[in-house]
């Protein structure tokens, strides 16, 4: 049985190599580009965000609690490790930008997870909405918010 195991997960990862390997895309002809009228270029002003800003709806308390405080717990010193190095590389802004984690606390009821994920979303303007490891019924709300 573990050898079947093994094959399986043998085969498993050259399939994903092989599909890794595919093909660059055929190089398509672009529209000769028509001479518009010369604007002195603006100044880009644009520095990007003051933060990246990741959320989670987690069960800090409640019957999940051990999953919600165990998950933002690494959450949050992965945050910390990487604000220490100055932040994420953004080659968009050419620069380096903090990371900002806020956690709100579900209390492990499906009937407030949903709810504080789009509070997430339209309140703080997260970039990203992580959900950690709990039930089912914990992260169903969230992703028909999400």
């Amino acid at each position: 049985m573990k050898r079947i195991h093994l094959l399986l997960v043998v085969a498993l990862i050259a399939v994903l190599v092989v599909s890794a390997c595919g093909s660059e895309p055929e190089p398509t002809t672009a529209p000769e580009p028509t001479a518009a009228p010369e604007q002195p270029a603006e100044p880009e002003t644009e520095a990007g965000p003051e933060y990246i800003v990741i959320g989670t709806s987690a069960p800090m308390t409640g019957m999940f609690a051990g999953f919600g405080q165990g998950c933002t717990f690494g959450a949050q010193a992965a945050v910390d490790d990487i604000n220490a190095q100055g932040g994420i590389y953004v080659k968009e802004f050419d620069r380096k930008i903090p990371v900002k984690y806020i956690v709100v606390d579900n209390e492990s009821d499906p009937g407030k997870s949903g709810p504080l994920a789009e509070d997430l979303i339209l309140r703080d303007k997260v970039d990203m909405l992580y959900s950690v490891d709990s039930s089912p019924s914990i992260h169903i709300p969230i992703a028909e918010v999400a």
